[in-house]
């Protein structure tokens, strides 16, 4: 795994949850996969929320809403990458010494 390719690899293997998981443990960061994770669902969740806020008189706009939301949702597939690309350049490192 100490090719610079894999960062590459390792980031598109977060687009789904198994492979995601599997990239985090061959880098011995699953513990941390698993917070990136739930703090990426907690987000899907955050942006069901304001979605779903717009039904009600008190809630935002529609168009708010939906910016607001889509916004959530792009976050929570850009999280575990970003995650996943930061450790795998320190595990790459940590390789090279």
């Amino acid at each position: 795994m100490n090719k610079p390719k894999n960062v590459l690899v390792q980031c598109l293997a977060t687009i789904l949850i198994p492979t995601g998981l599997y990239a985090f443990k061959r880098i011995n960061k699953l513990q941390k996969g698993i917070l990136v994770y739930l703090s990426s669902y907690v987000l899907v969740f955050a942006g069901g929320l304001i979605q779903a806020s717009s039904l009600y008189p008190w809630g935002l706009d529609i168009l708010d809403a939906s910016l607001m939301s889509f916004t959530c949702y792009l976050f929570s597939i850009l999280v575990p990458i970003i995650f996943m690309s930061k450790y795998t350049r320190q595990y790459n490192e940590a390789l090279k010494v």
